[in-house]
């Protein structure tokens, strides 16, 4: 319960050189294991370099970090319709972002237990869509 997934996840290059986009678009998908709990998606205009956000750790928040976070996102709607894999989606957000750089960096944390031990970060794909 409340474990990092992945680490600190970096998008390099996902904002213009104007540092300006919008979030649209979040999905969270497991590869080789059907997942049944939630999970937080929190993004950030810079690397969280104060606090711990380690795989498979719990994480350990620094205030001096929160003014970089674009904000948080639950992932709570899990599907497996094609069988042993999970897909959360959150579609439809229309955020501005203004970041620190053409780079945004994200950290995962599960709500509870996962269902399947996580190996590698290989088997979780974090993907956030942007319009700019």
């Amino acid at each position: 319960s409340g474990f990092g997934v992945g680490g600190i996840i970096t998008f390099t290059g996902i904002l213009p050189a104007s540092f300006n986009g919008v979030l649209e678009s979040i999905a969270l998908k497991f590869k080789g294991s059907v997942q049944n709990t939630e999970f937080d998606v929190v993004l950030f205009s810079a690397s969280p370099a104060n606090g711990t956000y380690a795989d498979h750790a719990t994480p350990t928040y620094s205030a001096a970090d929160s003014a970089s976070i674009i904000g948080v996102y639950p992932m709570t709607s899990n599907i497996s319709p094609l069988g042993t894999h999970t897909v959360y989606t959150l579609d439809g957000i229309g955020k501005q972002i203004v970041g620190a750089s053409t780079s945004l960096f994200a950290v995962v944390i599960s709500k509870a237990a996962t269902a399947a031990n996580l190996a590698s970060t290989s088997d979780m794909q974090l993907r956030i869509g942007m319009i700019w």
